[in-house]
């Protein structure tokens, strides 16, 4: 399991970081940070799993983790968010206390601070919160005297004002409704042969209405969720499992090894081979 240290990626030996990433494809595999990350989607659709639970990224998702909170996303072409991550001293626990009166950051001055849901803001605090952490970053690259420490109060300030908002956002997105249900039912499914006929003999509706259903929630047509999360486990069992890749392919749903072969590269960029070649030469 890797984890991304925020000391070999924070300017000038501060510690917090604040990266935005927009506008072509990205995905990470199952990962860990050595301190808080907030993961805040401004634009675009996939999906974010935490702890094997799996969500859709919408614009607005705000996914605050903890330390052991293992997670994995995807963003199309066209998204955009940001990734904010800082060590708890960054702020003075007295800080963090006051943090921990906010739903989102409950625990957040404890080492077993850890996922319990995720929000989604309405656009016009979507908005103000990027134009926050715009500020911060142009703070970080600037280099200006004080400029970490007014980068650390702005940090300070986005969440407090991402706090106040959390109460009116709380809630697993989706919990409980038919695209909910299409979730779960991937998530213990997706090896099987999975069609929208199939979810709509399930659920009780036509392949139409649920496509449809799917596609207005998540921004992604089924067919395209299904692909990216079958590749997602297919780069965990990479990195785990001694299985031979066309079993991999199987296993997670793909029962043409050359069809699977094409998918991984077209969204990973680099054949599956590849793939467990640089893991291999990683951990060494």
């Amino acid at each position: 399991m890797y984890t991304f240290r925020i000391s070999e990626r924070a300017l000038r030996g501060l510690r917090f970081i604040v990266e935005r990433d927009r506008d072509k494809y990205r995905q990470n595999s199952a990962h860990r940070h050595d301190g808080i990350e907030i993961m805040f989607a401004r634009r675009g659709a996939g999906f974010c799993s935490v702890n094997e639970h799996t969500f859709p990224l919408v614009p607005g998702d705000f996914y605050p983790m903890g330390v052991n909170d293992t997670h994995a996303f995807f963003f199309r072409h066209d998204g955009d968010y940001c990734t904010v991550a800082f060590y708890r001293d960054v702020f003075t626990p007295e800080e963090l206390h006051e943090l921990e009166k906010f739903d989102c950051f409950a625990g957040i001055s404890r080492d077993d601070f850890s996922f319990r849901s995720k929000y989604t803001f309405p656009p016009s605090v979507c908005e103000t919160l990027f134009g926050l952490l715009d500020t911060i970053r142009k703070e970080l690259e600037n280099d200006l005297p004080m400029s970490g420490e007014l980068a650390r109060s702005l940090l300070l300030q986005f969440l407090i004002l991402a706090g106040r908002k959390s109460a009116e956002a709380a809630g697993l997105a989706f919990s409980g409704d038919l695209v909910g249900e299409i979730l779960d039912y991937v998530a213990e499914h997706y090896a099987e042969n999975i069609s929208l006929n199939t979810l709509g003999r399930r659920f009780g509706y036509s392949a139409e209405y649920t496509g449809r259903a799917f596609k207005r929630k998540t921004g992604m047509n089924f067919t395209e969720y299904l692909t990216f999360f079958r590749i997602e486990k297919s780069c965990v069992a990479l990195e785990r499992s001694a299985a031979g890749i066309s079993e991999i392919a199987v296993m997670c749903g793909f029962f043409d090894n050359s069809h699977y072969c094409r998918k991984f590269k077209r969204i990973i960029g680099i054949p599956p081979s590849e793939y467990r070649a640089r893991l291999n030469r990683s951990s060494r």
